[in-house]
């Protein structure tokens, strides 16, 4: 279990999805579950952000900022490149660390934690390539032939917001999305999976981001304030806040990112 939660953790450090977009604490009235009610407010939703045709236009974007994780406040570049890259670089002290992945390999290196860069596996990299479209499933429920549902209504920072699931056997997402009811924006997204261990055991695991302030990049709308917590069997084990200063799209990408970069050494993340 220990070995479980902290490679979680070095993951969570600097993942965080990506593009567009997971209880509160008070239950509102609910609503019985109406597929077509949870498409039409999900549709509201894409519109608002600017529509699935301008998302798949996105063939590259970098995010500039800085990151608080565990109280450590680092400068954060991530970058991606559609199907190719997903990318964050940080700075913290002087010193440049990052973690990669692509469609060949996966990698981090933070020097102010290790002298040695860690290649991920090849079980943990094809996982992780996964998320190498950065774009939302909510986006492409559609074509993914997920599964909607309205499960009534909750608050997210005092604001009222419809709670939509959605399931996709296709994709194995499993996800809750709070959605704004008056501006129609995602402001909680929550993700449910499982990870093992060594000893190859199930764990139920949940990502949760919180997104706020929304601005146009190009003809999209995109959130510039992130905050991101993990939990493992409903326990906490991680947490970072992620605010931006500068978002761009569809400029050239460096390819020399596409690779780790060697720190005094390469190791074999288990």
């Amino acid at each position: 279990m220990k070995n479980c939660i902290t490679h979680k953790i070095i993951q969570m450090k600097i993942f965080s999805p990506i593009i567009i977009f997971c209880l509160a604490a008070t239950q509102l009235h609910a609503q019985p579950n109406d597929k077509q009610s949870a498409e039409s407010i999900v549709e509201k939703h894409i519109a608002a952000v600017g529509g699935t045709a301008a998302f798949d236009s996105v063939q590259s974007l970098i995010k500039e900022g800085t990151q608080n994780y565990f109280g450590i406040v680092e400068a954060l570049k991530i970058t991606y490149q559609k199907d190719k890259l997903l990318r964050y670089d940080a700075e913290y002290n002087g010193k440049q660390g990052y973690w990669m992945v692509s469609p060949a390999e996966g990698g981090e290196f933070f020097p102010w934690e290790t002298q040695a860069a860690v290649k991920f596996s090849e079980l943990n990299l094809k996982s992780l390539q996964g998320n190498l479209h950065p774009h939302d499933p909510l986006l492409n429920y559609k074509a993914d032939s997920s599964q909607l549902a309205l499960a009534g209504k909750d608050t997210v920072n005092k604001r009222v917001c419809y709670k939509i699931k959605l399931s996709s056997k296709k994709t194995n997402n499993l996800r809750t999305y709070w959605i704004d009811e008056t501006t129609n924006m995602v402001l909680r997204m929550e993700k449910y999976y499982l990870i093992r261990n060594k000893s190859n055991d199930k764990f139920k695991a949940c990502d949760r981001f919180d997104y706020s302030d929304y601005r146009d990049v190009g003809n999209i709308k995109l959130p510039f304030a992130e905050k991101f917590k993990t939990y493992i069997l409903k326990s906490l084990v991680g947490e970072k806040e992620s605010q931006f200063y500068k978002i761009t799209i569809n400029q050239p990408v460096n390819p020399a990112l596409y690779h780790i970069t060697p720190g005094t050494e390469i190791t074999l993340a288990e």
